[in-house]
């Protein structure tokens, strides 16, 4: 059974690596806010040039680009009420670059867990094994037992705060001030 919490350990880090890499993939600025995207819009004068945008926007599948092709769709659209549906929409497309972050904040809950539940096994196990006859109590078996149920919590924690620092990282990328905002 020492085992099991050990394989959890790793199981759950494997998942937060491959979340890790996959979001840290997705969420690179070019492929959010393509460069060529990006200059269709700095470029942008008059509806003249609305074709040559929705091009570039096609071209170039992102966040950006579908927000860009929603809103020319919705050009004859009241202000007010195509100003809410691109909010809408651009929710929804803040929700699909989150997607998976949950992964890792759930990960933040049950690593600590796994890691005490690891804790009061490995002192079960420890306590169990002394109950056996004697009296004397082999020091080396104790130590180990100690050894062996101190070290999944230090693991598990360890875990944990990998994951808070890189989920503070995603956090903060998320929330800063995007080229030419103020």
């Amino acid at each position: 059974m020492d085992i099991f919490f050990i394989i959890a350990l790793v199981v759950t880090s494997i998942i937060m690596v491959a979340f890790l890499v996959e979001r840290g993939l997705a969420l690179r600025w070019h492929k959010v806010i393509p460069p060529s995207v990006a200059l269709a819009v700095e470029n942008y004068q008059s509806e003249s040039d609305l074709p040559r945008l929705r091009g570039v926007a096609e071209a170039n599948p992102s966040p950006l680009s579908r927000l860009l092709l929603f809103a020319s769709d919705h050009l004859d659209w009241p202000r007010n009420e195509n100003r809410e549906l691109i909010e809408t929409r651009a929710r929804h497309e803040m929700t699909l670059l989150e997607r998976g972050l949950v992964v890792l904040e759930i990960i933040v809950g049950i690593a600590p867990l796994l890691g005490l539940v690891g804790t009061i096994y490995g002192l079960i196990t420890l306590f169990s094994s002394m109950g056996g006859g004697g009296s004397s109590v082999d020091s080396a078996k104790f130590a180990a037992g100690i050894s062996l149920a101190l070290a999944n919590p230090g693991r598990h924690v360890r875990l944990l705060l990998d994951i808070v620092k890189i989920n503070a990282i995603f956090a903060a990328l998320h929330n800063r001030p995007q080229p030419g905002q103020n």
